[in-house]
């Protein structure tokens, strides 16, 4: 199964065993919200010079007791990258060699992981996003805007 709203589930499955006679079996659940957070509000580079690099470092913090997958679309911010250091499988480094700018982690349950934004200047450029992000395949929620300070 892979749900892809919150929701109660029960149902039943019918097995088929070759020689036996055929089985049901009731199965239940709930599926559970993701909840993910980036505990660092905001992230200020400062001056950096073209051509060489800064990284800020942040803290992914799952808040639920299953995994979750996340997914960072940098596509259009090709001057920064993400860094999850020893947290990045097989597939999430194939992914983003297939995919540039975007990058993959999964984050186990109730798990914190130190992570990396690098900013790598092409360019004289200011930028002011939200990090686009994706929860086990679903468009995470736009957070709030930050007041502008009077």
């Amino acid at each position: 199964m892979a749900p892809n709203v919150v929701s109660k589930f029960d149902c039943c499955v019918r097995v088929a065993i070759r020689g036996w006679k055929e089985l049901e079996l009731r199965m239940g659940g709930h599926v559970i919200l993701p909840s993910v957070d980036i505990v660092q509000k905001g992230f200020a580079f400062g001056g950096v010079f073209i051509g060489s690099s800064s990284r800020l470092e942040f803290d992914l913090v799952n808040h639920t007791s299953t995994r979750t997958k996340l997914e960072f679309d940098l596509r259009r911010y090709k001057d920064f990258s993400l860094v999850f250091p020893g947290k990045n499988t097989p597939e999430d480094y194939s992914h983003t060699l297939m995919h540039p700018g975007l990058y993959t982690v999964t984050i186990q349950g109730e798990e914190t992981i130190n992570c990396f934004l690098e900013f790598t200047p092409s360019e004289v450029a200011s930028y002011d996003f939200i990090l686009p992000v994706t929860i086990n395949n679903m468009k995470a929620p736009t957070p709030a805007p930050t007041p502008i300070p009077a």
